[in-house]
């Protein structure tokens, strides 16, 4: 896993407001597979 904050260069509005503040202020999981693949072979 790893942490990355994106607030303060990717805001989802804008932080003139407490609602756009508080829109800001969130976490966002991105969950990406790994393709594992077997060798048939033994």
């Amino acid at each position: 896993m790893t942490a990355a904050g994106y607030g303060e260069h990717k805001p989802v509005t804008s932080n003139d407001t407490l609602e756009g503040k508080t829109r800001n202020r969130r976490v966002e999981l991105f969950l990406i597979p790994r393709i594992i693949t077997r060798s048939t072979e033994q």
